[in-house]
């Protein structure tokens, strides 16, 4: 194993794209492929017992018989400290929300480059969570039609919430937002104090569960 390299896991049904990708991912010096199955079952029957939890998992959602969810329930069972990327073909608000309520740290459409793949990789590695721009975007409409639905926040403080499901850093926000990032962190104090979540991955699942970004939105 590549010192200091980052352990992953991956889950999906088709093993071509699994030796594809674990190929890819080999080839570079900041991760390493540790274990790769079609779902949890199948890695649970394979896997030594000493078997030592990745840090990052990637998960196709869309497998037969809800494989996908299933797996991504025994990750956070099993494995509570690993990230999880999905990684799938399902480009729609209930696959997204779905998977944003079982705990994930990013979310990406298989056709993305490997470039987009790696950032989203390192993002979650070093940041915790990653969405892609598609989805940021329409996460952030949503959000849009449902302001009504984030009582007790002013205008300016449901505009940041706005920017803080992208992928904006701090400092892009306050620049879109005319404002300086001392600022800005006093919005994102307030904001979090306000909704009682402790960082920017929390606040998507707030907005799903509390429907600001609704399944039932299609």
């Amino acid at each position: 194993m590549k010192r200091s390299s980052t352990r992953l896991c991956v889950f999906d049904c088709y093993s071509l794209f699994r030796m594809s990708l674990s190929n890819f991912l080999n080839s570079g010096n900041t991760y390493t492929i540790a274990a790769e199955a079609d779902n949890w079952q199948e890695f649970r029957k394979v896997a030594p017992c000493d078997f030592c939890p990745p840090e990052i998992c990637i998960v196709e959602i869309s497998m037969p018989q809800q494989a996908g969810y299933e797996t991504l329930v025994n990750i956070r069972k099993k494995w509570p400290s690993a990230r999880t990327l999905v990684l799938t073909t399902y480009h729609d608000d209930y696959a997204f929300t779905s998977a944003v309520q079982w705990g994930i740290n990013g979310y990406l459409l298989k056709k993305c480059s490997s470039a987009e793949l790696l950032t989203a990789l390192d993002e979650i590695r070093l940041r915790e969570y990653y969405y892609s721009d598609i989805l940021s975007r329409e996460l952030m409409s949503s959000l849009r039609n449902r302001e009504s639905r984030s009582p007790g926040l002013s205008k300016r403080e449901r505009q940041f919430l706005l920017y803080c499901i992208s992928d904006l850093t701090y400092a892009e926000i306050s620049e879109r937002m005319g404002i300086s990032i001392k600022t800005a962190e006093c919005f994102r104090t307030s904001l979090f104090s306000k909704l009682n979540v402790r960082n920017r991955i929390d606040l998507v699942k707030l907005s799903v569960r509390n429907g600001i970004y609704s399944n039932n939105e299609r």
